[in-house]
């Protein structure tokens, strides 16, 4: 009876364990829900967003997990791809706060993050934004999102004043994709180029994945601009756009101010990238941190190391010391802890930021180049690097 009495016990403990919900089942982890495109046009920013997660969180695991107060909790990744689709942004983000039981999102994409901040904000996820989007992104009715990635604004105000210095520029065209990033980062290059004194001589907007852009950059080039900023244009958009333009015979200078994947865009545009101003790419290893990392992005995914990762792996490590200053797991005491962060990050000094612009500090900073590609010496050259100021 007594030997009965316990197989019944056992039965009934491991049917619970085995119904619970995942959150439930190992308590101490930490899980962490990523919404990212893995298929479509913007699938190589996408997955340089998840490697890069998926890297930072191998790291802190390797050391133990992440520490909360006395406690070392490994961290759990549940990714999703999104598609860059708003739609299922959203269904993403429903299955992550609910079935799941996350605490901590990262999405990718302005416009899935503009569609999911309520749902976030009202379940008090903490959300770590990899997009554009300006103020509809992140504004102080959303506290919980925070920025992953510096935006065109803050790129455009520490780079296009060296740039038109440099190249001499009184004009410059203006493209981007035809969505809420797009709008908004188009805005942002607006307002920066308008106060250097540059005439914007036209703008122009279409849909992600187009495929034939040459309509668009015919009324674009014969407007003659000195330079043309190319906006959020991205993964296989990026390169594209860059050799239809080179294409009709365009010689002026082409701006990238959304960070490329630097190997699609030399599988695309191998031939029509020689001069060309990418934002945000570091052409040699910004720390020993990030030599360190390339390394184990080549090791772990057998593939040559992408230096647009490296601004991606920043984020985790800032919430990371948000979570041990907070010295809890509950978002809103982390949320508190985050413009207290401070961290030697891949990029260098990272601080957290953006009052006097988006109204409350949601923006992780740190040191941005403008690199160009030459075809000489078929190798990266970094020009100039800049920072936004710490009370920014």
């Amino acid at each position: 009876m007594r030997k009965a009495t316990v197989c019944l016990a056992v039965v009934t403990l491991f049917s619970f364990v085995f119904f619970l919900p995942p959150a439930m089942v190992q308590s101490k982890e930490i899980l962490i829900g990523i919404s990212t495109p893995l298929s479509g046009a913007a699938a190589p920013a996408g997955l340089g967003v998840l490697r890069s997660i998926e890297l930072g969180a191998d790291e802190i695991n390797s050391q133990g997990g992440l520490k909360v107060g006395k406690e070392a909790c490994p961290i759990k990744l549940i990714s999703y791809d999104s598609k860059y689709d708003v739609r299922e942004a959203l269904a993403i983000a429903n299955k992550l706060i609910y079935y799941d039981k996350v605490k901590y999102v990262f999405t990718f994409g302005g416009t899935c993050i503009v569609a999911t901040n309520p749902l976030i904000n009202e379940n008090k996820i903490l959300h770590l934004a990899y997009g554009y989007g300006g103020k509809k992104a992140t504004n102080p009715d959303g506290p919980y999102t925070f920025r992953a990635i510096i935006e065109p604004i803050q790129m455009h105000t520490v780079l296009l004043p060296w740039i038109a210095k440099k190249y001499s520029l009184k004009t410059i065209a203006l493209t981007s994709t035809d969505d809420e990033t797009g709008l908004a980062q188009a805005e942002d290059a607006e307002y920066v180029a308008k106060k250097l004194g540059l005439t914007i001589t036209d703008k122009a907007f279409a849909p992600r994945g187009t495929a034939d852009f040459t309509p668009m950059l015919t009324r674009l080039v014969a407007k003659k601009p000195e330079a043309i900023d190319f906006g959020s244009w991205s993964g296989s958009d990026g390169p594209l756009i860059c050799k239809q333009t080179r294409e009709l015979g365009y010689k002026g200078l082409l701006i990238f101010s959304y960070t490329q994947s630097i190997p699609t865009f030399q599988k695309v545009a191998g031939d029509f990238m020689d001069g060309v101003l990418f934002y945000g790419v570091f052409a040699t290893d910004p720390t020993p941190m990030a030599t360190k990392m390339a390394q184990q992005y080549e090791e772990k995914y057998k593939q040559r190391f992408d230096p647009y990762v490296w601004r991606n792996h920043v984020a985790l490590f800032v919430l990371k010391r948000a979570i041990e200053i907070a010295g809890t797991l509950d978002p809103t005491p982390v949320k508190n802890a985050m413009p207290k962060a401070r961290i030697e990050s891949v990029c260098g000094p990272t601080t957290v930021g953006g009052k006097s612009y988006y109204g409350y500090d949601c923006q992780v900073l740190f040191p941005v180049p403008v690199t160009t590609y030459d075809a000489k010496q078929k190798k990266l050259v970094e020009l100039y690097r800049g920072a936004m100021p710490a009370d920014y």
